[in-house]
């Protein structure tokens, strides 16, 4: 069994502690920015026939007071392949989530981790004739990052392996994803409370 396999336990704990802990917690901001990630397959049909390749995409965050925050991703990808007088392409439109924890005591920098899950679609197409191939996958992330505290952006790097258990004939887009990103934050502005009437003189 594979060490990843264990991920939806450390999740559903994640979720409860999220849970838990954010009915306490005011949010502290949102971001919202772009990424670009170096895929490395690692599934061997994969990778033999299309290779690595960018991937790239749209993101959000949100994190609360206590460090735990929620993450959102938009990712596109695609390669192409001329084999045996035939035109392929693959392309590949994800959505990924992830439970992270950032750890606090630095101003300017925010390492953090998490885990989290992947909606894949994709779709195979024969470009030269009629054969598309398309599937829905699905499957688990883990990864971490670090977050460099900007005033007005917050670039950042990040690692993550993607599993994503495919069966028959789906494409396989577990992997390696590595790359950097740039967020820019919406800090939330908290009300002031209204003054008690009482302790007017």
């Amino acid at each position: 069994m594979k060490p990843l396999k264990i991920i939806p336990i450390f999740l559903a704990g994640l979720i409860l502690a999220t849970l838990i802990f954010s009915s306490r917690a005011q949010a502290l901001e949102t971001e919202l920015g772009a990424n670009l990630y170096y895929f490395d397959p690692e599934d061997d049909v994969f990778r033999e026939f299309y290779g690595a390749g960018l991937s790239y995409g749209l993101d959000s965050r949100l994190w609360f007071e206590n460090g735990f925050g929620l993450g959102s991703e938009l990712l596109y990808f695609t390669q192409s392949r001329y084999y045996a007088g035939d035109d392929f392409q693959v392309q590949a439109y994800s959505w990924q989530g992830a439970l992270n924890y950032s750890m606090k005591g630095n101003p300017w920098l925010r390492p953090y981790f998490g885990v989290g899950l992947s909606v894949n679609y994709v779709l195979e197409q024969n470009l030269s004739g009629k054969d598309t191939v398309a599937n829905t996958t699905f499957g688990y992330l883990a990864g971490a990052g670090l977050e460099f505290k900007l005033k007005y952006v917050h670039p950042y790097v990040q690692i993550a392996y993607r599993d994503i258990p495919a069966e028959g004939e789906e494409l396989d887009l577990t992997g390696w994803m590595t790359g950097a990103g740039i967020q820019i934050p919406i800090p939330f502005k908290k009300k002031t409370p209204a003054p008690d009437p009482g302790l007017e003189h």
